[in-house]
Formats: structure tokens, sequence, C-alpha cells
């Protein structure tokens, strides 16, 4: 079944409210950090892009192990459509970290083990979409783009625990008692804005690779 995009100008509004307030909290709203200032703001982007990197990554793996199942294509169109959009904040975690940690770190870039393994999902998933662009049109690339999407999975929990197993210079998760409120609310509006942008993204994806699907049966159709 392919899904409709028809009557969602109110739900575009609603998330272009939700994301204009986002940055609102974020610039006028959220206090400066008092030893790394302005820089701190990004912090919002970065923890929001990184939630929705994990969920997106996650749904991934779950309809890939759906497909393997059931071979129903839906699923596969849930799954890579969530996959690519988990790349994408992906790349938007790697990008606000390095532009926070210039200023903070002092270098754009260190192998601290959160960075490196954050750097190797970014890499299996670079291997993903390559696959998917090059072999999705058959069965078996399919196939192996699910297997990928679980295995590539495997990497968010040792992402996540990082700097808990390594040493590092990463700082550990920030919990609700050592933020001020003002942060807290800013923190969990803008995590909250961005995982509706991440479910829109989704959504398109998924219709886009269910009408392409059925382009694609369409056409073998027409040449038998």
């Amino acid at each position: 079944m392919i899904p409709s995009i028809k009557g969602s100008n109110l739900l575009l509004g609603l998330l272009a409210l939700l994301l204009v307030t986002a940055m609102a909290l974020v610039f006028f709203f959220a206090p400066e950090e008092k030893t790394q200032g302005v820089v701190q703001k990004i912090l919002y982007l970065h923890l929001a892009a990184v939630a929705a990197m994990y969920i997106c990554l996650f749904l991934g793996l779950l309809f890939a192990a759906i497909f393997l199942a059931s071979k129903q294509a839906w699923s596969d169109a849930l799954s890579v459509a969530s996959v690519e959009v988990g790349y994408l904040f992906t790349t938007a975690v790697l990008l606000t970290g390095s532009i926070w940690a210039k200023p903070v770190w002092g270098t754009w870039w260190t192998w601290d083990a959160r960075l490196t393994t954050t750097l190797l999902i970014w890499l299996i998933f670079s291997a993903y979409m390559l696959l998917r662009y090059h072999f999705g049109h058959l069965h078996s690339g399919k196939v192996w783009c699910a297997i990928l999407a679980i295995l590539g999975f495997l990497d968010v929990p040792l992402i996540h625990y990082s700097v808990r197993l390594f040493r590092g210079i990463h700082p550990r998760v920030i919990t609700a008692g050592g933020i001020a409120t003002p942060m807290l609310w800013t923190l969990l509006v803008t995590i909250v804005a961005l995982l509706a942008l991440a479910a829109c993204l989704v959504y398109l994806r998924y219709a886009v690779e269910m009408l392409r699907q059925r382009l694609q049966q369409f056409m073998l159709m027409q040449e038998e």
C-alpha cells in the first residue's frame, strides 16, 4: 500500500512552528554556559540529532528483521527510509560535534572512543547506502542491505556506553539534575522538534520508496 501525502500541509506547518520554537529557545531563552559561552548552544542540536540517529537506526533494524522474516515490500521500504534518515542524522552528529569540539578542545577531531565509534557507524551505513544504490533493485540486494542494517546497529550500544567503557575526553551523558531548568526545557523541546522532523522525513522517504517499487513492478510487467 502506498501512503498518501495529501492533507500534510497542516502537519508540515506544525513541524515548521515546532522547529522555529526550538531554535528560538536555543538562541534567546537558554542562557549561555559560564565557561564555554555561546558555542555551548550547539549542544541542543547535537544531542537532539543523537536521539534521532538512535531511534531511526533502531527502526531500520526492526523493519529489516521484519523484511527478512516476511519478505514484505512495505517493511523493506520502511527499513531503507529509517536507515537513510538515520544516516542523515549521524552526519549531523559528526558535524555538530566537530564544530563544538574546535573551540572547546582546540581541534576539529580527536580519536576519542565515542567519536571513533560514531565515525565507524557512519562508515558502515555509507557502505549500506552504496549497496542500496547499486543493488537495491534486486531481492538479494535488499536482503544484504537488511542484514547490514541489523549488523550496523550493533555499534549503537558501543557508541552510547563508550564514555564508560573507555577513557576519553568526551563528556558523559547529561542528567536532568545536572543542567539548569531553562537549558533542560530547551533541550527537551529541541529533541521533540528533531524527532518530529525525523518522523516526517521517514514517512516521505517511505512514500517515495513504495512509489519507486510500484513503478519498477509496472515496468517489469510492460517488458513481459
